[in-house]
């Protein structure tokens, strides 16, 4: 789950940005190699299938803070 990724980058001191790169790479890893269990997945893969490599880096950065918001920590 994404959240546990962001929390085990946070804990060995991954910086914000390293953390939106990583978040990104599996992002991505997940949209073509995986297939979306509910429609908000299959939106999110469409998402970064059809974005550019700014648009899915901004997509990556919105997910890591929501993921932040969900767990109470603000990592900005």
């Amino acid at each position: 789950m994404l959240s546990d990724k962001v929390e085990l980058g946070e804990n060995m001191g991954l910086s914000v940005e390293k953390l939106a790169n990583t978040t990104e790479l599996d992002s991505n890893f997940s949209a073509e190699n995986k297939e979306p269990d509910n429609r908000e997945l299959k939106m999110l893969k469409e998402l970064l299938k059809s974005g550019s490599k700014d648009e899915q880096h901004l997509l990556a950065q919105a997910l890591l803070e929501m993921v932040a918001l969900d767990s109470d920590k603000l990592i900005y």
